[in-house]
């Protein structure tokens, strides 16, 4: 099964903030026997789009979502025939576990929403334009229009969550019975699909003065549901526990579970590993003066987890022994009378299992394959200085089954360069030969499913079995046409004397000659690149900045490796040093034009752009899309969709947490350092900034579109050259088409002006070729 989606600007509609499969997904299905290539499993239909969902155990069937004009729905598809059953029932998508899981050939356990609804990643903007619309019309007519949020005391003025049904489906006849109803974001089921462990959002809750607030840190408590799928009982055996979102891990035999929670007030570091035995509700905590968690934020979403498993009938956690003298956090077995440091004889620790069973782990470390026993002992079973485990996501998968899956049957794969090898329980295959670039992305009993994409971003997923190897689908085939972008790793020291790599996107000869190209830097603070950026290869659905549709248009594009050299609490300190170093390595090949510098940043790179501009004047235009300019104004803001939807938060910890502890970093609230935010803030350092300026801003973006329009405030209350361009409808990342089109129809003659001296300033067009609007479809 092979999940792509179609040219992106086909899609019906484009107000789905930056999640664009559900309107624009195909499914093609290839038979493994046949030597064929994949084709479609369902015949698109006129505006819909599909999203592939889990299998069925016998792996007859596959649950679908389908978006169809305003109708979002759930389906089975079979997939020898391709026929659908579209249910009538719309669930919400995989983001934190599981929303769609089998319990048997027939049955179906879904996050159900109310007829009509969306899932919530697909109404941040619909739904907000819609509600605001009608809020308007309904105070001109008199009507009430109030929303109503509180703290302190006050708290319980927040409404309650939006509601969502535990549901099970019988896909044969489509009948669906209720079995839980609440605010319910996660579920898993037992081995033996007799119970479903549900994650529900409870009643707000706000973090005290001195706790550290995240990105991710939640606005309600979290709370365990247990349902018993025969009975139809429903229990809360943690009632007074706040639940962390990414454990619930079952038992082999299915009838203990194992999450991570604390009392109400506590800090996570304060938390316990509980153990709720299923069929009796009893509660027990297995690590209690044995061990403690490791919470930790694994990605940039800031949200903390905790991380378990089952080794037979004992827990293993990742944590620290009670009493050990070193620090580092390691996997310990609890078990009924001890707790066993399991990895203690490692050179490091992952942080992730490649697999758990009755008597061994097994996990990658230092190029080198581990199996460990309950007691300790550590077999090397491979070693390899590339050795990685190769990621298995299924269809279906939320976040939860990156960070703890459940163990999976039929072993794994572990990969080193062109050679991958399948890890039994009892043994580990001989190596397997892959094809030049091929990473594995699939495996059954008798095939691989292998994808390679070349420099051009053409993706080839290709089939193997022991008859043979054939391409069975080529995405972005069109990108072979086009003329490859020169990109060069540009190697320097930082001002910090860190040896770190750049990269530069280099124009077509024919644009530059007699005279060195402009030079356009889009930083991005934070961010160091070993090899060329992601967010730039061909086929990246990045629109704007595209550092390859700029260096078609004539210009050098650097993309500088900026790694956090700053003091903490200062994302400000030294950031014009080092483009400036960077730069200058540029410079010293004679790559770049030195007099024609720009710098074009997004988000948090346009935040960075802003504060370079105040710090030098080397650079002739700063472009600053969708930036934070005020950080103590941003601090506490309420994004559009969640001013309109209280029902859906709280959710001021999302800003909070940014500026704080996040990208931001300033590590206090306003009021307790307000020199920090306002050295830090490119709004008060307005003064200072000499350089045109066009700032690009969607009006429902949670970048409130009041902090640009008070950075242009400031530039144009001292008669600065700048521009201001709101675009409306739109979000962090602008989608509709017409509105990518019309930020270079805007932002190429501008930088052309400032780049190409008085000749550009009558609005006289550039030598270089003009880019196309091509649509660009992503790989699969």
């Amino acid at each position: 099964m092979i999940q792509t989606e179609a040219a992106y600007d086909t899609a019906a509609r484009f107000d789905f903030d930056q999640f664009s499969a559900p309107l624009l997904g195909r499914l093609k299905i290839a038979d493994v026997g046949s030597g064929r290539p994949a084709h479609d499993l369902i015949a698109p239909e006129p505006g819909a789009g599909y999203l592939a969902g889990p299998i069925s155990p016998s792996g007859r069937s596959m649950a679908v979502q389908r978006l169809k004009g305003g109708d979002w729905d759930t389906g089975v598809v079979d997939l020898a025939t391709g026929q659908a059953r579209w249910l009538k029932v719309p669930a919400e998508t995989a983001v934190w576990g599981r929303s769609l899981q089998w319990r048997s050939e027939t049955r179906l356990i879904a996050l159900a929403l109310a007829p009509g609804q969306m899932p919530l990643r697909l109404r941040t903007i619909r739904q907000t334009t819609g509600q605001l619309t009608a809020l308007w019309r309904a105070a001109a007519l008199g009507g009430a229009t109030t929303r109503e949020i509180g703290s302190g005391r006050d708290l319980r003025v927040w409404p309650k969550p939006v509601q969502v049904r535990l549901a099970e489906i019988d896909v044969t006849t489509g009948v669906v019975h209720d079995l839980a109803r609440g605010a319910f974001i996660d579920f898993e089921l037992s081995p033996d699909g007799r119970y479903a462990a549900v994650l529900a959002n409870t009643e707000p809750e706000q973090p005290g003065p001195d706790d550290l607030v995240r990105v991710g840190t939640p606005g309600r408590r979290r709370v365990l549901q247990l349902v018993d799928l025969v009975t139809g009982a429903v229990s809360a055996p943690l009632p007074d526990r706040d639940l962390l979102s990414h454990l619930l891990a079952w038992s082999p035999r299915g009838d203990r579970l194992l999450v991570f929670g604390r009392k109400a007030g506590a800090a996570w570091s304060e938390g316990d590993f509980l153990t709720v035995d299923a069929p009796s509700g009893a509660v027990a905590t297995p690590a209690l003066g044995r061990a403690s968690a490791q919470v930790d934020v694994p990605n940039a979403g800031g949200v903390s987890v905790a991380r378990g498993a089952w080794m037979g009938d004992a827990p293993v956690v990742y944590g620290h022994l009670a009493g050990a003298a070193s620090e580092r956090a390691d996997w310990i077995r609890l078990g009924h009378t001890r707790a066993v440091n399991l990895t203690a004889s490692l050179p490091t620790v992952p942080a992730h299992l490649a697999s758990a069973n009755e008597h061994h782990l097994d996990l990658v470390a230092d190029g080198a394959l581990f199996r460990i026993d309950a007691s300790g002992h550590a077999a090397r079973l491979l070693k390899s200085p590339g050795l990685k485990e190769v990621a298995s996501p299924k269809f279906g998968d939320g976040d939860r089954l990156d960070i703890n899956a459940p163990p999976g049957a039929g072993g794994f794969w572990v990969q080193d360069g062109a050679v991958a090898r399948h890890v039994l329980a009892a043994q580990v295959d001989p190596p397997l030969a892959l094809g030049p670039g091929q990473q594995l992305i699939a495996s059954s009993d008798v095939a691989l499913g292998l994808k390679a994409r070349d420099a051009q971003g053409v993706t080839e997923v290709s089939i193997r079995t022991s008859t043979g190897l054939w391409t069975v689908a080529a995405v972005n085939s069109r990108l072979a046409e086009v003329d490859p972008t020169p990109v060069l790793p540009i190697r320097h020291n930082s001002p910090g004397g860190r040896a770190v790599t750049s990269w530069l996107y280099l124009p077509p000869p024919l644009s530059t000659v007699g005279r060195k190209p402009p030079l356009i830097v889009l930083p991005y603070p934070g961010a160091a690149y070993d090899t060329p950026p992601g967010r730039y290869a061909p086929d990246a659905l990045v629109f704007t900045p595209n550092a390859r549709l700029l260096a078609a248009h004539g210009f050098a594009v650097l993309a500088p490796s900026l790694p956090a050299d700053h003091a903490p609490g200062e994302p400000a300190e030294g950031l014009a040093d080092q483009v400036l170093a960077e730069v200058d390595a540029v410079l010293a090949q004679g790559l770049a034009d030195r007099d024609r510098l720009a710098l074009w940043g997004h988000s948090y790179g346009g935040y960075g752009a802003l504060v370079i501009g105040a710090e030098t004047n080397r650079f002739k235009a700063i472009i600053a899309q969708a930036a934070k300019t005020d950080l103590a104004a941003g601090w506490g803001v309420i994004s559009p969709f969640f001013r309109a939807n209280p029902d859906e938060g709280p959710m001021l910890n999302g800003d909070i947490g940014w500026t704080e502890s996040g990208q931001g970093g300033l590590g206090v609230p306003p009021w307790r350092d307000p020199d920090r935010y306002r050295r830090n803030s490119p709004f008060f350092l307005a003064d200072r900034i000499q350089t045109p300026v066009l700032l690009i801003q969607g009006d429902q973006d949670f970048v409130a579109l009041s902090q640009a329009e008070a950075m242009f405030a400031a530039l144009y209350r001292q008669g600065r050259d700048a521009r201001l361009m709101t675009l409306f409808g739109e979000g962090h990342v602008i989608g509709s088409p017409a509105n990518v089109r019309a930020i270079y129809e805007t932002a190429l003659p501008w930088l052309d002006r400032a780049l190409n001296g008085p000749a550009g300033l009558d609005g006289a067009p550039s030598s270089a070729p003009r880019a196309s609007a091509a649509p660009i479809s992503p790989s699969p």
